[in-house]
């Protein structure tokens, strides 16, 4: 069956990767669904071939950047030529629709241009009349919602297109209100926004049955959004503090304070250190989702290396090894190299990496048992972005080719000349 998607106007580089996630999600291949060709990313609007409504409302009850997905009928240049190519509508659209005791209604939504009620109404009545619908019209709740959907592109551009179709289903754009950091009991100042974090979780296909795993946890943020999806979760993190919510000596609310207050089944929550992992979680992860500290808000940490593996007995009980400076070249490496180890085959990776300058379009750090495949961009200021890169699994790990590995990691990041251990250094440059 046709469709058409109505994407949200936020995060556009993330839209096709999203979609693209869901559909695998409902065992489906995004090339037998669309055309890479249909979609710009100046228009919010996609046709899309889906199995069914079933499918369509499936994929809406995950998706963060759809607005809303619409059964095709008619894409037309102008209202003039819709009016006149209603007769042409499939028969099998409006079949079941075509009796007295089917309640319908119609509306109008546009991207570009506000159109005044008094034209909406107008336009719905003129339309409605040649569509000649046997039922009785309904305002609230009918059984058919049938919509009209302008196209008018940026600002003060003329109508490029206007679809006409049969609402199927909204996505989930209420993330933002319904998991708000503004009311979340307990937040830092890395705190993943709840959009992003929902954004992320589907990119690693996060679902019931699934473990997810977010190796710098730190408040949970995260977490709450796979948890959310069903999927069981653990979090670690380096400092303790923050897993417990110690402030000052003194203990507060913490990571499972936000799960209580959204009613959702706790993660493992384990202190840590990415650079000496001490877990056994080869091969058993189907997915990670993280976002890596680079020393702008938050500077990584690590074990100490001169540190003694087992401390003294007398001091073995709570003891927490001093930590040193974790260089974010080195956590990147680490990271992927911890992901390749640690995910099943086919598992994902979604990771946010900050880009600056004329870098991040191509240069993204490689793995020979990763394989990219979505690179989407967040403008943040003029030449400093953040990308979701999301890798998968492709190939099994081989632990006596670890060394080789990291270092075929390290060697893509110093090829493409980056390195991230002076980004803190450029953004407030850049700001001054």
């Amino acid at each position: 069956m046709r469709y058409l998607i109505l994407f949200a106007h936020s995060y556009l580089q993330f839209r096709l990767p999203e979609l693209n996630s869901l559909l695998e999600l409902n065992h489906l291949k995004p090339e037998d669904c669309y055309s890479a060709e249909d979609y710009r990313e100046e228009s919010p609007f996609l046709p899309i071939t889906l199995p069914s409504d079933d499918v369509a409302q499936a994929i809406a009850s995950r998706a963060v950047l759809i607005k809303g997905i619409y059964e095709y009928w008619l894409c037309c240049p102008s209202v003039e030529r819709l009016q006149e190519e209603l007769s042409t509508i499939p028969e099998e659209c409006t079949k079941r629709y075509n009796n007295t005791s089917v309640t319908w209604k119609m509306c109008v939504e546009s991207f570009g241009k506000v159109i005044p009620a008094t034209e909406q109404m107008a336009l719905c009545e003129s339309i409605g009349k040649k569509l000649a619908l046997p039922g009785p019209i309904r305002m609230k709740n009918p059984s058919l919602l049938i919509v009209l959907l302008f196209d008018y592109g940026h600002i003060g551009e003329t109508l490029r297109s206007v679809y006409m179709g049969r609402f199927v289903a909204t996505g989930q754009r209420t993330i933002n209100r319904d998991f708000d950091l503004k009311k979340r009991k307990y937040i830092g100042p890395t705190s993943t926004c709840a959009e992003l974090a929902f954004l992320m979780s589907n990119q690693v296909l996060s679902r019931p049955g699934a473990v997810m795993w977010d190796c710098f946890a730190g408040t949970g943020s995260l977490l709450i959004a796979a948890t959310a999806h069903g999927s069981h979760c653990v979090g670690t993190d380096i400092d303790v503090r923050v897993l417990k919510g110690i402030k000052r000596g003194k203990k507060g609310d913490c990571v499972r304070t936000n799960f209580d207050q959204y009613g959702l089944r706790y993660p493992e929550l384990i202190r840590a250190d990415l650079s000496a992992l001490p877990l056994r979680f080869d091969s058993c992860i189907d997915g990670i989702l993280c976002d890596p500290p680079y020393g702008i808000r938050a500077g990584a940490r690590k074990t100490c290396t001169h540190v003694h593996e087992n401390p003294p007995l007398e001091v073995r009980e709570g003891h927490i090894p001093r930590t040193e400076v974790y260089d974010p070249d080195d956590v990147i490496v680490d990271l992927l190299d911890c992901a390749a180890r640690t995910l099943v085959l086919g598992g994902r990776i979604a990771y946010l990496l900050p880009t600056f300058g004329e870098h991040g379009e191509k240069e993204v750090p490689e793995h020979p048992c990763l394989e990219l495949l979505a690179n989407a961009e967040e403008k943040l200021q003029t030449s400093v972005s953040r990308r979701l890169i999301t890798m998968r699994k492709t190939r099994e790990y081989e632990k006596d080719k670890r060394e080789e590995y990291k270092r075929f990691c390290r060697e893509s990041i110093e090829r493409n000349h980056i390195s991230y251990a002076h980004l803190k250094e450029f953004v407030y440059s850049k700001k001054e």
